[in-house]
């Protein structure tokens, strides 16, 4: 977010990679994660919620040399 790598983890177990990204996430001090919480959506499903209702966001994914499947 803002350029800024907050959370990268590669692998090939989708849950392991999404538990990863949202202990990753949650425990960033970077100013453009606080008020954004990570939480685990289910089968490598990663949740991404502002903290406060209606705070909109904007986020980029990338998979260099990899695939996901990338939804909002």
């Amino acid at each position: 977010m803002g350029g800024v790598t907050i959370a990268s983890k590669s692998g090939t177990v989708a849950a392991t990679i999404a538990t990863d990204l949202i202990t990753e996430w949650n425990a960033s001090i970077n100013p453009y994660a606080t008020g954004i919480t990570a939480t685990n959506g289910g089968s490598g499903i990663v949740t991404l919620e502002a903290d406060n209702f209606g705070i909109p966001f904007t986020l980029t994914l990338n998979t260099p040399g990899g695939s996901a499947t990338l939804s909002q």
